[in-house]
This record gives C-alpha cells, sequence and structure tokens, in this order.
C-alpha cells in the first residue's frame, strides 16, 4: 500500500479489512494548490489488472451522523472514479477528522478514517 506521510501527520489512519474483497492500495493527500480549490474525496476502483471498474459504490460516513440518516454514496463512472465532497473540518492538533471512507461496505473493504477538511482542503485518492 502507498500511503502519503502527510496523512499521518494529520491523523487520517488506513485500516485493512481482514478478508476485503476491496483492498486500498493508494491514499495521497493533497495540499491547497494540488486540490485546486475542490474539498473531496476522491475514488479510483480498478480490478487486478489495473482495469477501471465502473458502478461500485463509494461510501463516505463519519463520526456521530443521525442513524436516521443515510452517508453519502457515489458510483464510479467508466474510468473506476467518484468522488464525495467534504465539509467538516479536521483540527491538526486534536487529529479529529470525522470522516471515514470505504468501498460498497465496511466489512468488505479497508476503511480510511480521520479525514476532514483542512483549511477547506482535503483531498484522499483510494
Amino acid at each position: 500500500m502507498e500511503f502519503d506521510t502527510r496523512l499521518t501527520t494529520l491523523g487520517v489512519k488506513a485500516n485493512q479489512t481482514t478478508n476485503a474483497i476491496w483492498d486500498l492500495t493508494v491514499a495521497r493527500y493533497q495540499d491547497e494548490t494540488e486540490a485546486g480549490g475542490n474539498h473531496h474525496i476522491y475514488f479510483t476502483v480498478l480490478d487486478a489488472t489495473s482495469k477501471p471498474m465502473p458502478n461500485i459504490t463509494c461510501v463516505v460516513d463519519w463520526v456521530g451522523r443521525d442513524p436516521a440518516t443515510r452517508p453519502p454514496k457515489s458510483w464510479t463512472d467508466a474510468n473506476g472514479q467518484a468522488n464525495v465532497p467534504l465539509y467538516a473540518n479536521l483540527d491538526i492538533h486534536l487529529l479529529n477528522g470525522p470522516y471515514f471512507a470505504f468501498i460498497e461496505d465496511q466489512t468488505k473493504s479497508d476503511v480510511v478514517t480521520g479525514m476532514g477538511c483542512r483549511k477547506n482542503i482535503m483531498s484522499i485518492f483510494c
């Protein structure tokens, strides 16, 4: 797995799920310039031969979500890509990013936790 060390300093973690069918291969931070003003979690879903996988469910959830509401989901396009915007902040001193992301179901996917907007810019590639 390729995990950008800048994420570690922000409190972002990759949690591997035993026997996951969706493995995290890359998690990358984008600073304000790299993100081009966006504040999203970007997903790229590929099969074992690195071919894009369309129509795969990508989920972004957050700590403390009202159980009566559903977390935002996005589906990959023909290029295997999807994204979900972030709005909650991440305090870089508390390392308290509320967002976590996964593919389809937490029991089937590695999960990236601790994400949020840092100066309104935070992007993760999964």
